[in-house]
């Protein structure tokens, strides 16, 4: 970690030397460049916020965030088994009672879901 700190400090101290040494009059240039840059974005998000709000269709929809690991409705199961063996709406039993787990879960998501009775 200390070695990361001094070579991330030597990094800056060279860059510091290269502004240092660009003339004043291009660095103030540089700046302006930049600061007008950043004006322009703003002003272009600030034109976009305005466009939305006056469209006559405004409304914001506020609803619960959702959890994108655990969808309701979207089952990311494994089956195990050849899925033509039965139909689609009529799954063996060991995979009707078991609530959706998805491959990337850590075993804690796993249990927390279990012991909170989340789907």
């Amino acid at each position: 970690m200390k070695n990361l700190r001094i070579s991330i400090n030597n990094w800056f101290d060279k860059l510091n030397g290269q502004w240092r040494a660009i003339p004043v009059k291009k660095q103030h240039r540089y700046t302006l460049l930049l600061f007008s840059v950043y004006a322009l974005l703003s002003i272009i998000v600030l034109v976009n916020v305005c466009y939305d709000v006056a469209k006559p269709d405004n409304t914001i929809r506020i609803d619960h965030i959702e959890n994108p690991v655990i969808r309701r409705g979207k089952s990311s199961t494994i089956r195990k088994d050849n899925p033509s063996n039965y139909p689609q709406d009529n799954p063996p039993n060991y995979l009707r009672d078991k609530p959706p787990v998805s491959p990337q879960d850590s075993i804690t998501t796993i249990l927390d879901n279990k012991k909170y009775g989340r789907q």
